[in-house]
């Protein structure tokens, strides 16, 4: 029987639990809001025990995102992630998004007049 190792979220949003299924529900619950959401790998570095993948993701925002619905629009999302691994296991994960230009996308956030 396989052990796992603990996983820390080191960047985790207000409001959600730590714990190694949360990333995975975060995803299903995105792709109800992006349902043909494709992800680039723009760049992985690998460095020790620490591996930096940089991203882009594109869809359409054409489902459900708390209470709104999208219209289609396209979105675009860059982010990137900082893993530690341990035994061939991610055990920590840093990262940041453009969650502001996420939103202007999906026409939550507004920014200027």
């Amino acid at each position: 029987m396989r052990r796992f190792l603990r996983f820390t979220d080191r960047t985790l949003p207000a409001g959600r639990p730590q714990g190694p299924g949360r990333p995975a529900f975060a995803s299903r619950n995105f792709r109800t809001a992006v349902p043909d959401l494709g992800v680039v790998v723009e760049k992985m570095i690998g460095a020790g025990d620490c591996v930096t993948v940089h991203m882009t993701f594109t869809g359409h925002f054409s489902g459900d995102f708390g209470n709104r619905t999208g219209k289609g629009q396209p979105i675009r999302l860059i982010a990137t992630d900082l893993l530690k691994l341990d035994n061939g296991q991610i055990t920590d994960n840093r990262h940041i998004e453009d969650n502001l230009a996420l939103f202007q996308d999906m026409e939550l956030a507004k920014v200027g007049p």
